[in-house]
């Protein structure tokens, strides 16, 4: 067999750094990952080195002795780097290479490779038992696969797919996202093609940034899907790249409630969600349904608990927006089970913003007082590594004759230069505020900003929240970045 073969073939089984070198020889005692890919070897071999431990024994020596007595008379029942070539070299000869990537082609019983290996070491991740990682498609890695797909609901192939393998990668993130510590979520917006506002946030703070959730999805009152949003591709392969998770926000397109009180639209939207989630490689969603009737609780429960079960199974995450609470009798919040919600979703974001805005007389739009007992009252109903907590980067200007503009941080302040007035700090509300008048109406703005911001960071640092959620990334000033490096976050 030629040189650049016989090396091929070998370094597809000896995927991490040799057991033994050639002044080595491990024997009974020894133990670790090397000597359970050594096991599975003899294993997919057809020897029987008793179960795969890690744990060189005395049964193992004897599996080694009789691979020896075909192939290397010399050998003593020790692995050396002879026996560790040997055994590779016969496994090439009993297994097909497996070609190509792990997840762009199809790998099944009876290929040994790199890809086999990745896919067995993700499978283990995952607390599948494969055995020893030696990347041979053996019979451990096919019923670990099929385990996999079972609790995914997938086709029970037992076959590594490009489906498959998007689920496993997955719940990989999952678990990543799980042992995060903080959550730094962006709400990512797109108004028009050209829109770049939010992009440019991302890539201008993307070290900072741990999830972004486009607003991306609603659904019609038949249940069928709406997309909203654009360059869909462009972002998804931009936050890949950058380890950004990505939760498509999902809202319930003009207030409807079918899509939480029909069981049978219920079911539709879950079922399309998950194989969307599956399609285009989601962390998971963002669910922000509004508007909803206090009649609406029991259907939203419903609909939580049936998108966590279908999502939880591939390693998907449901984040929930909800409206705070400081007591249990909060009318619009009504439809919002905190108890059941969660217990199901994996993160409630507390729309803590707006407390004046639209429609309400002037005032501070997330009052520091009322953002304290929101999450006095979450935490009595709500784990607190899943309580996330909204921030504002925006301010509303309120005039005399009723009329209320919005306005993002930037804008707001280039409004109180240009009208010439100062802008006072409110050290209760923990809030800016400033008056002016123009063409003889009278205005009164308060906002949020950066500096305002790093109370409310250090807030939730405070009570060990899970994380925070600006709404909306391009809208912030620069000053947010800044109080979410020095409050720890």
């Amino acid at each position: 067999m030629p040189k650049l073969l016989l090396w091929g073939l070998t370094a597809a089984f000896l995927l991490v750094a040799p057991l033994a070198t050639a002044a080595t020889v491990v024997t009974v005692g020894a133990k670790g990952s090397g000597v359970a890919r050594i096991q599975q070897q003899l294993v997919d071999l057809g020897y029987h080195p008793g179960p795969i431990t890690g744990r060189f024994t005395q049964r193992t020596r004897q599996a080694v002795a009789a691979f020896q007595l075909t192939h290397h008379p010399a050998g003593h029942g020790g692995v050396g780097s002879r026996t560790e070539l040997l055994l590779a070299d016969a496994l090439a000869a009993r297994y097909r290479p497996a070609s190509g990537q792990l997840g762009k082609v199809m790998v099944r019983a009876g290929e040994y490779g790199k890809p086999v290996a990745i896919l067995q070491k993700d499978l283990r991740t995952l607390g599948y038992r494969v055995g020893g990682i030696d990347g041979v498609f053996n019979l451990s890695t096919e019923r670990a696969v099929l385990s996999f797909q079972k609790r995914a609901h997938l086709n029970l192939t037992g076959q590594a797919g490009k489906v498959t393998v998007t689920a496993i990668r997955g719940a990989l993130r999952h678990i990543a996202a799980s042992t995060n510590p903080r959550l730094v979520l962006g709400f990512y917006t797109q108004y028009s093609p050209a829109s770049t506002t939010s992009q440019n946030s991302l890539a201008a703070h993307v070290n900072q940034i741990s999830a972004i959730s486009p607003l991306w999805y609603s659904f019609r009152a038949d249940g069928s899907l709406h997309q909203m949003g654009y360059h869909y591709q462009r972002v998804r392969r931009y936050a890949a790249a950058h380890h950004v998770a990505v939760y498509p926000m999902v809202i319930n397109g003009f207030s409807n409630q079918e899509v939480v009180d029909s069981p049978a639209i219920r079911q539709r939207v879950v079922d399309e969600l998950r194989v969307l989630a599956l399609k285009d490689g989601y962390a998971g969603y963002n669910i922000d349904f509004e508007g909803l009737r206090p009649s609406s609780r029991q259907g939203m429960n419903a609909f939580v608990i049936a998108l966590a079960r279908a999502l939880d199974p591939i390693g998907r995450s449901i984040a929930v927006d909800v409206p705070p609470k400081t007591t249990p009798n909060n009318q619009y919040a009504q439809p919002y089970d905190f108890g059941v919600l969660g217990r199901y979703a994996n993160q409630i974001i507390l729309m803590t913003y707006d407390y004046h805005s639209v429609g309400t007389p002037p005032g501070p739009v997330a009052p520091y007082p009322w953002m304290v007992a929101s999450v006095r009252y979450a935490l009595s109903r709500i784990p607190a590594h899943k309580i996330v907590l909204g921030l504002a980067s925006y301010g509303y200007d309120w005039s005399s004759r009723g009329r209320t503009t919005e306005y993002h941080d930037l804008a707001v302040e280039a409004l109180a230069r240009r009208e010439g007035v100062p802008v006072r700090w409110n050290a209760v509300n923990k809030e800016f505020t400033f008056r002016y008048v123009q063409n003889g109406v009278g205005h009164v703005v308060w906002f949020e900003n950066g500096y305002s911001d790093r109370f409310r960071l250090q807030l939730a640092r405070r009570d060990h929240l899970g994380g925070v959620a600006l709404w909306r990334l391009g809208d912030e000033n620069p000053q947010f970045w800044q109080s979410v490096q020095e409050t720890g976050w």
